[in-house]
Formats: C-alpha cells, sequence, structure tokens
C-alpha cells in the first residue's frame, strides 16, 4: 500500500520535472540534493485499525518536501510558490487525484520553512493525505 501510493504521487510530481523548474523528484529521503529545486516523497507515521468494518477505509499521510537554494532570495521564493501551486493543481487534477484508482480521497495542507546551510534553503512540505478502501483478506 504504502509502494503503490507513493509510486503513484511520485509518478505524477515527476511529470513536472519536464514543465515546471522542479529539477528532481526522489521516491525517498536524501540527504543531499544534487540540483534543485527538488522534491522528495515519504510516508509519514500512521496507525491503522484493522479491519476497520464501519468505513472499511485507511488513511495514510504522505509527506512531499520540496527545498530549493538560492543567494537570491526574492527569486527563490517566487519560484517556490509556483511550484507549490503547480504540484497541487497536478494532484488535484481529475485524473490524478484518485492516484490511478488507488485512493478514494486526498486532502493536502502545506507547511512553509526555511533550512540552515551555507545559503537560504526555503522548503516546503504538503502533507498528502490518501484516503483508501481496505481489502479485507
Amino acid at each position: 500500500m504504502f509502494s503503490t501510493i507513493s509510486n503513484e504521487i511520485y509518478t505524477i510530481i515527476n511529470g513536472l520535472v519536464a514543465t515546471t523548474k522542479l529539477a528532481a523528484v526522489y521516491n525517498y529521503d536524501v540527504k543531499t540534493y544534487n540540483s534543485v529545486p527538488a522534491a522528495t516523497i515519504t510516508p509519514l507515521d500512521t496507525t491503522e485499525v484493522v479491519l476497520d468494518t464501519v468505513t472499511n477505509m485507511d488513511t495514510i499521510p504522505f509527506r512531499i518536501r520540496v527545498v530549493d537554494k538560492n543567494k537570491n532570495v526574492e527569486t527563490m521564493e517566487a519560484r517556490m510558490r509556483l511550484l507549490a501551486d503547480n504540484i497541487i493543481a497536478e494532484l488535484r487534477k481529475k485524473e490524478n487525484i484518485t492516484l490511478n484508482w488507488t485512493a478514494c480521497n486526498m486532502t493536502f495542507w502545506i507547511v512553509w520553512g526555511w533550512l540552515d546551510d551555507q545559503q537560504p534553503m526555503r522548503t516546503f512540505d504538503i502533507t498528502c493525505t490518501v484516503t483508501t478502501t481496505n481489502t479485507i483478506i
């Protein structure tokens, strides 16, 4: 389940490398970024209700973290805001919202921040909460 959902999100966001300023997408956490802006997709901590017969649903959160590094903070900020818009718009598209029929629903929220480095590193995290139907074995 984690692998399938993560791969679907990765495929959608990786498609933006060709049409936006996004330089790289990773389907795992990375320690250093060879090119920026870059995105990583990772599952977040979650709990599961086993055999939830009331809703028959699982809710699984994923983090899409985008990092950019640029000496010109004004340029970097504008680029990051546009990337946030692009990523959320792509995930909301009718053909993407079900993650290739893996998900019933997705919700998003975004948190902005800075990382310490030799030059400013701007970040935003999109938490993408995916609701799926349980398959009872």
